[in-house]
């Protein structure tokens, strides 16, 4: 008897419409990287700014791209995970510039 092949190539796109679906928009996950990037977008301003010597602006910038550079790298790596959780999301990236935004606001203002 032959093997029914219909069902092998439905299964990885089961998979990643799982994936797909365990990622929402308002989720713990996505709270965590907005906290993470807030917290670190924070904490490499001061470095940069404080202990580096770089002006306000410039310990901003450098500030945003090592944050937003860990996100990618974070995203990238959670596509080498076994299925169905390995999936480079978008929304959390998102996450990630709301907290890199949202930090860089809050040390402008204090």
């Amino acid at each position: 008897m032959a093997p029914c092949l219909c069902h092998a190539e439905e299964t990885p796109s089961i998979s990643k419409s799982v994936s797909t679906m365990q990622d929402q928009w308002l989720a713990p996950d996505k709270a965590q990287h907005f906290l993470a990037s807030f917290i670190l977008t924070g904490a490499t301003m001061y470095r940069f700014h404080i202990h580096e010597g770089l002006n306000a602006s410039d310990s901003r910038i450098a500030g945003a791209g090592v944050t937003f550079g860990l996100g990618l790298v974070k995203e990238w790596s959670d596509m080498s995970k076994p299925e169905p959780y390995s999936l480079f999301s978008w929304k959390d990236l998102v996450a990630d510039l709301a907290g890199i935004c949202f930090g860089i606001l809050l040390l402008e203002w204090w």
